[in-house]
């Protein structure tokens, strides 16, 4: 269960994450003033409401498991900046545990969407090849990455799926 300054936390993460759904879905970026403001008055407000020891504690370690997956991801160019610091963001508000569990939300709806997708348009095995490249891209060594080429990648906006996961995981622990 959250309680009163956590839950003033999550549905700050909410509502940032909805704004960033609304402009990745209209214009396929994510501000940096929207992502970076965030970080900032999420870190303040962790400080402020848990102290300087505890805050800095739920600050680093949010930043660093909230960002290290999508981290890989970005170096792969398996996902975009924006999406990266927001979940960065995401981290610092909720803390660790959450912001990995709203991450795994997120990324299972966005794999449902993706195949979906993939089967209506007709092009599943194009897309696992696709998926197939990125993540083989991810653990090769940087010399010997390739650029993604256009017919194996479809751009898939993702800040949708992310507040789709900070929902349920802040629904999931209001009770």
């Amino acid at each position: 269960m959250l309680t009163a300054p956590p839950v003033v936390l999550a549905l700050f993460v909410l509502a940032i994450t909805a704004v960033a759904a609304v402009s990745d879905l209209r214009t396929g970026l994510i501000s940096n003033k929207l992502t970076l403001g965030a970080l900032g008055v999420l870190a303040a407000a962790q400080l402020f409401f848990n102290g300087a020891r505890t805050g800095a504690l739920i600050v680093l370690t949010g930043l660093l498991l909230g960002s290290l997956i999508p981290l890989l991801l970005y170096i792969a160019r398996g996902l975009g900046g924006g999406d990266l610091k927001l979940m960065a963001a995401i981290g610092v508000g909720l803390g660790p545990l959450l912001a990995m569990e709203a991450q795994m939300i997120a990324f299972s709806v966005g794999c449902l969407f993706a195949v979906g997708k993939a089967i209506h348009s007709g092009m599943l095995w194009q897309t696992l090849r696709g998926t197939t490249f990125v993540l083989t891209n991810a653990i090769a060594p940087i010399a010997k990455r390739r650029d993604i080429p256009e017919s194996v990648s479809s751009p898939v906006r993702f800040a949708p799926f992310l507040f789709v996961g900070v929902l349920f995981t802040v629904l999931g622990h209001l009770t």
